[in-house]
């Protein structure tokens, strides 16, 4: 919680936050800046420059429910070719919000570019939807059966971002209505216990009952955030959970678990029902019995 990284901007009103993280990819500068942009657009940026591959991204929230993740902000991306099979992509951002940010939002912004570098580095393979099962191309944003959003799957990377921001997030609010309802305490006390006229004891009383309320308010308010963190119950923003997922968890003896894909869904009714008939016993076509001829021949006869 120590260092501040508080920048302002010319007129002042403003924090602006920078960060520079540095990220290999494989492939040329073409190639992965074409991945990059894609990347890009899952995450919700607004690719406004390709060369030079500039980004923007509009608040996403108000200031009481934003995390770091939700501030405006710009990106700028700038690649150099390493090697024949790799690129060195070098992320310039800049947040802004009006309030103060901490040396641990580096993480987050580190974190984001972890993100950013794992869609783009996602081979774009088919994958199964979460609901249905259908296979789709990887980079499906719709079930093309059941029309879920979010049909191929996300690298970890985006997770372990949002639970970072959201983390810290609350963390940040825990912590500054800890020091609030200290420094309130170490104010109030004073002028009650050694006020000499009513109108002082009155209001420290008063600061006393409104200023704990806020600090305990806010701490409340971020182990609810911390809480919604942790058990984002299909809130998380372009990404909602499976339907089944929330199923497996209240099972009574937790979720099954299979190293197999799940099966494609039928695209008919009738596909594959023929096998649930009742199987018949094979019938055999009626052969008609061979007789033998008695031997009418006397001189056989006669020889036996």
């Amino acid at each position: 919680m120590a260092d501040f990284l508080s920048a302002m901007n010319s007129d002042g009103s403003l924090t602006v936050v920078e960060h520079v993280a540095r990220r290999v990819l494989p492939g040329d500068i073409e190639a992965v800046r074409g991945r990059l942009v894609h990347a890009l657009e899952r995450l919700g940026y607004e690719v406004v420059s390709e060369n030079p591959l500039q980004a923007r991204r509009a608040a996403r929230k108000n200031a009481v429910r934003a995390d770091f993740l939700d501030y405006p902000r710009k990106l700028s991306v700038s690649l150099r070719q390493s090697s024949a099979a790799a690129t060195v992509a070098t992320f310039d951002f800049a947040v802004k919000h009006s309030g103060c940010a901490f040396g641990g939002d580096k993480k987050t912004l580190e974190r984001e570019a972890d993100a950013v570098a794992a869609l783009a580095a996602a081979p774009p393979a088919s994958s199964f939807c979460r609901v249905c099962g259908t296979e789709n191309a990887g980079d499906a944003r719709f079930c093309r059966l059941c029309g879920a959003p979010g049909a191929a799957g996300e690298p970890a990377e985006v997770e372990v971002m949002r639970l970072t921001a959201g983390s810290r997030a609350a963390l940040q609010e825990i912590f500054m209505g800890l020091l609030t309802a200290v420094f309130v305490l170490a104010v109030s006390i004073p002028m009650i216990v050694f006020a000499t006229k009513p109108k002082t004891a009155d209001a420290g009383t008063w600061l006393l009952a409104v200023g704990q309320l806020f600090a305990w308010w806010m701490m409340l308010y971020g182990l609810l955030r911390l809480y919604r963190t942790v058990n984002p119950k299909g809130e998380r923003e372009g990404r909602p959970r499976a339907a089944g997922a929330a199923g497996a968890l209240d099972a009574p003896h937790g979720p099954e678990t299979s190293a197999l894909p799940p099966a494609p869904a039928r695209v008919s009714v009738t596909e594959g029902t023929t096998e649930l008939l009742t199987p018949s016993p094979p019938r055999r076509e009626p052969v008609a019995a061979r007789r033998e001829r008695p031997d009418t021949n006397p001189f056989e006869s006669s020889r036996r």
